[in-house]
C-alpha cells in the first residue's frame, strides 16, 4: 500500500509539473488550468499527509522463528547417519542479512552445532520436511543435526525479515521476525556537498542530491555457497546543482567528453546484478559484479544560446561492501563505461568513449536509525582515450540521509 502511495505522489506530481509549465507558455489557458492546477494540488495535500505520517514505525509483521524447548532432536554423523544420541537445545542465535540467515549457531550444554557452507534462506520452502540442512558440531565435526528438526519458522508473509541478531533461548524461544516498510526504507534520499569547492578552489558541484532503490529479485543461490546470481536491480537517480559559472560544456569543435559527465544536471540510471558472494564464509562482507544503463542530461553553450541534451551510456561495475560494525561501513567500487553523445553528431563528435570510474564511500549511522546515515565519498573519472585523459576530474564530497517525510514535511 505504502508503494502504491509513493508511486501516485509521483504521478500525481508529474502530472502537476506538466500542468504548471503549460500554464506559464499558454496565456489563454490560464483560467482552465489554474482549475485543473486546484484540483490537482487537493489530491496532492492528500498523499503528502500520508507520507508525512510515514515514520520509521511502519513495521511489519514477517515470520516467527523458534524453537521447541523440550523437544529431543536426533543426532547425525558427518555422513548423514542418524546416531541414538539427542539433545536438547538451550539458545539459538542467528544472524540475518538480504533475507537469509548468514550464521546459526544452536547450544545444547559444551556442544554448538553451526552451519559451515552456505548461508540459509528464509522462507516457507526451506524450512519445509523436504529440505536438511546439516548442522556441525564445532565441538566434533563427525557429529551434527538437521535445522529443520532443530529450528522452525512460520511465514506470515513473502517478505524477508531486516538485517539483525536474533538470540532465542529457553525464556524467550519464539521471536516475531519484521520488516520496516516505512516510506524511508523504500527510498534511500541523500544529499551531499563538494568538498572540493567548499575546501578548495575546483568546484564541481554546489550540491548533489541521490534518490537510490534496491530491489531484491529472489533469494536462491548455489548450493553449499554463497553466491548469487541475477539477485536485484538498482535503480539510482541524481540531481546535480552546480556553479552557475561553470554549469555548462562548450559547443566548441573540440567537445570535452570527460565534461559531459561533470556538469551533469541529472542523472539516471538503472542496474541489474550479474553475480553476488559473500567474501569468505558467514560474513557480511561481499562483492558482486553489475551491468548498467543510464542517461544524464548537460547544458550545451553554443555562440548565441543553450540547450540541454542528453547522453546515454552502458556500464559494467564491480565492487566491495565492508562492514566494520553494524552501523559503521565501506564501499569500494570500479565502473567501465561506454558513453554516447548522439547529439552532438558534428565534427564526428557522436562515437562512443571509453571511462574508468573509482570509487569510495564510508557511512555511520546511529544503531537502529539507518535512515540518519552520514556519508563520505570520493570519485576518479578518467577517460581513456588520449584526448580525455587529460580532463580527468575528482570528486570528493560529505553528506547525509536524511527521512523522506521531513523533507516533505519542509
Amino acid at each position: 500500500m505504502l508503494r502504491i502511495k509513493i508511486a501516485a505522489f509521483l504521478f500525481v506530481s508529474l502530472v502537476f509539473f506538466v500542468n504548471v509549465r503549460a500554464q506559464d507558455s499558454t496565456a489563454k489557458s490560464n483560467k482552465a488550468k489554474d482549475s485543473v492546477i486546484n484540483a490537482l494540488s487537493g489530491k496532492v495535500d492528500i498523499i503528502l499527509q500520508n507520507i508525512k505520517k510515514s515514520s520509521e514505525k511502519d513495521i511489519e509483521p514477517t515470520g516467527i522463528m523458534f524453537y521447541d524447548t523440550l523437544r529431543k532432536v536426533p543426532v547425525y554423523t558427518s555422513n548423514g547417519i542418524v546416531t541414538t544420541k539427542k539433545i536438547v537445545i538451550d539458545k539459538v542465535s542467528l544472524l540475518f542479512q538480504d533475507g537469509y540467515i548468514i550464521d546459526i549457531q544452536v547450544f545444547s550444554g559444551n556442544d554448538v552445532f553451526t552451519n559451515t557452507r552456505s548461508p540459509i534462506t528464509i522462507d516457507s520452502k526451506r524450512f519445509s520436511s523436504q529440505i536438511s540442512d546439516f548442522l556441525f558440531n564445532k565441538m566434533n565435526g563427525d557429529e551434527a543435526i538437521i535445522l529443520q528438526q532443530a529450528v522452525f519458522y512460520q511465514p506470515l508473509t513473502t517478505f524477508y525479515p531486516e538485517d539483525k541478531l536474533l538470540i532465542l533461548k529457553n525464556s524467550h524461544s519464539a521471536d516475531t521476525l519484521k520488516k520496516n516498510v516505512g516510506v524511508n526504507t523504500v527510498l534511500d534520499l541523500r544529499v551531499y556537498t563538494d568538498a572540493l569547492a567548499a575546501l578548495g578552489n575546483e568546484p564541481n558541484g554546489i550540491f548533489q542530491t541521490d534518490v537510490r532503490l534496491k530491489q531484491f529479485l529472489h533469494r536462491k543461490h548455489y548450493r553449499n555457497e554463497g553466491s548469487k546470481i541475477f539477485q536485484y536491480v538498482k535503480i539510482n537517480f541524481t540531481a546535480s546543482k552546480l556553479d552557475s559559472k561553470k554549469d555548462f560544456v562548450d559547443s566548441s569543435s573540440n567537445i570535452s567528453r570527460t565534461g559531459l559527465f561533470q556538469k551533469a544536471k541529472i542523472n539516471a540510471e538503472a542496474q541489474v546484478n550479474l553475480f553476488t558472494s559473500w567474501l569468505g564464509r558467514k560474513t557480511l562482507n561481499n562483492y558482486y559484479f553489475d551491468f548498467g544503463a543510464g542517461f544524464n542530461t548537460v547544458k550545451l553553450a553554443g555562440l548565441k544560446d543553450t540547450s540541454f541534451i542528453t547522453i546515454p551510456s552502458l556500464y559494467m561495475e564491480a565492487g566491495i561492501t565492508l562492514k566494520n560494525s553494524s552501523n559503521i561501513g565501506f564501499d569500494f567500487y570500479s565502473r567501465y563505461t561506454f558513453q554516447y553523445s548522439p547529439q552532438t553528431d558534428f565534427n564526428d563528435q557522436n562515437g562512443d568513449v571509453k571511462f574508468l570510474r573509482f570509487g569510495g564511500e564510508i557511512y555511520w549511522n546511529p544503531f537502529n536509525d539507518e535512515a540518519s546515515r552520514v556519508f563520505g565519498r570520493i570519485n576518479y573519472i578518467m577517460g581513456l582515450s588520449s584526448k580525455e585523459k587529460k580532463n580527468s576530474f575528482s570528486q570528493v564530497q560529505i553528506g547525509y540521509s536524511t527521512l523522506l517525510s521531513k523533507v516533505i514535511g519542509k
